[in-house]
């Protein structure tokens, strides 16, 4: 059955194994399941192990609604006010944006 969730997934781990240059079986030692099993994964099957999941999110140090839901944590994240930035006067746009993948930091 495929679902939004297992098209997320198959979408977001495919694209970490493309970024990280990581093969089907690579992918299958770390969550410790069958390369058949990556395989469905990276094609929509939605993942019935949450368990192995799990253990591949930690292997690739990726937060695990990250890898499922594509769904970045904003943790440690200090909030601050452009009133305390001394140079700020007037209109601006904040645009942020990833330039450096995060497993390359």
């Amino acid at each position: 059955m495929t679902t939004k969730t297992s098209i997320s997934f198959g979408k977001n781990l495919s694209k970490v194994m493309k970024i990280r240059n990581l093969r089907i079986q690579d992918v299958a030692e770390m969550a410790q399941v069958s390369k058949s099993v990556v395989h469905a994964w990276t094609t929509g099957t939605s993942p019935r192990d949450l368990l192995a999941v799990r253990r591949l999110s930690d292997a690739l140090q990726i937060p695990f609604s990250e890898l499922v839901f594509g769904e970045t944590e904003l943790v440690g994240i200090e909030m601050m006010s452009v009133d305390d930035v001394p140079f700020f006067d007037g209109y601006c746009r904040l645009r942020i944006e990833r330039v450096i993948p995060k497993n390359k930091l």
